[in-house]
C-alpha cells in the first residue's frame, strides 16, 4: 500500500484529499498544526488514516515527521503540501498597506517555507526509491493576481505566495524528474468547507457583491462553488499511474472563475 503524507490534513481540503487517496488504496498520514483537527479527520476517514502533529514552518520537525512516516509504513510515495489558508492564519482582510509585515510573515512562512521544508525532507526518500509524486496546493489567486481585498485576507501577499508555489512546482519538477519523481500543483478557487457550507458561501458572495460590485466573481457552471472532494479527486489523479506523464503542471480548479 503506497503512503502519502498530507500537510494541513486536519482542514477541509485535507479531509477531501485524504478521502480520495484512501478510496484509491493509499495509506495517508494527516499532519496538522492542531492535533485535535488531525485526529478528528483521521477518525472520520477510518482505516488508512493516521494523524500526526506538525508545524511545517519548522524544518527539523517536518523532516522528523516525514522520516517517521517513511519508516513506519516502509515507504514515502507522495507528499501533498496543503497547509495554509488565511482564515487559519488569522490574517485580517485589507489592502497591502493596511496589513502588518507580521501578517505577511505568517503567509510566507506557511505557504512558501512550509512547502519548501516538506519537499526538501520528502525528496530524498523518493530519490532513493526512484519514484514518487508531490502535489502542492496553490490557488486561483496565484494564477490571476488575486481577488479584490474584500474577497481575500491579505490578498496581495497571499497571491504572491501562491504564485511562488506554482513557480516552485515547475522548478522542482525539472530537478526531480530525472529521478522518476513528478511534481504538480492544483489551484483551487472558492470551496465549500465545514465552516462555510454552500448557504454561507452564497450569502458571503452576495454580501461582497453588494459592497464591491464585480468582486463576487461566479463560475459559469451551474454549481457556484467547489468542494473539497473536487480537490481530492484532482490530487488522487495527479498521483496515479494515469498521470504518469504529467509533471510541472498547475491544474486550474477554479470552476472557470479565473475567466473573469
Amino acid at each position: 500500500m503506497p503512503t502519502a503524507f498530507v500537510t494541513g490534513g486536519g482542514g477541509a481540503l485535507g479531509r477531501g484529499i485524504g478521502r480520495a487517496l484512501i478510496d484509491k488504496g493509499w495509506q495517508v498520514v494527516l499532519a496538522d498544526l492542531k492535533p485535535e483537527h488531525a485526529e478528528e479527520v483521521a477518525a472520520a476517514l477510518g482505516a488508512g488514516a493516521t494523524p500526526t502533529t506538525l508545524n511545517v514552518n519548522e524544518f527539523a520537525l517536518a523532516k522528523a515527521a516525514i522520516d517517521k512516516a517513511a519508516k513506519d509504513f516502509g515507504s514515502l510515495d507522495a507528499l501533498v503540501n496543503c497547509a495554509g489558508g488565511t482564515m487559519a492564519l488569522r490574517v485580517p482582510k485589507g489592502t497591502l498597506v493596511e496589513n502588518d509585515p507580521e501578517h505577511w510573515d505568517r503567509m510566507i512562512n506557511v505557504n512558501l517555507f512550509g512547502t519548501f521544508n516538506c519537499a526538501y525532507a520528502a525528496a530524498p526518500h523518493m530519490k532513493a526509491a526512484k519514484r514518487g509524486g508531490i502535489v502542492n496546493i496553490a490557488s486561483g489567486a496565484g494564477m490571476r493576481g488575486g481577488p479584490p481585498e474584500s474577497r481575500q485576507s491579505g490578498a496581495a501577499v497571499y497571491s504572491a505566495t501562491k504564485a511562488g508555489v506554482i513557480a516552485f512546482t515547475q522548478a522542482l519538477a525539472q530537478e526531480l524528474g530525472p529521478h522518476g519523481i513528478r511534481v504538480n500543483a492544483v489551484a483551487p478557487g472558492r470551496n465549500e468547507s465545514r465552516a462555510k457550507p454552500l448557504a454561507k458561501m452564497i450569502e458571503m458572495q452576495q454580501s461582497e457583491e453588494a459592497r464591491e460590485p464585480g468582486s463576487g466573481r461566479a463560475s459559469p457552471l451551474p454549481r457556484p462553488f467547489g468542494k473539497p472532494s473536487d480537490i481530492g479527486d484532482a490530487v488522487a489523479f495527479l498521483l496515479s499511474a494515469e498521470a504518469d506523464y504529467i509533471t510541472g503542471c498547475c491544474l486550474d480548479l477554479t470552476g472557470g472563475i479565473r475567466l473573469h
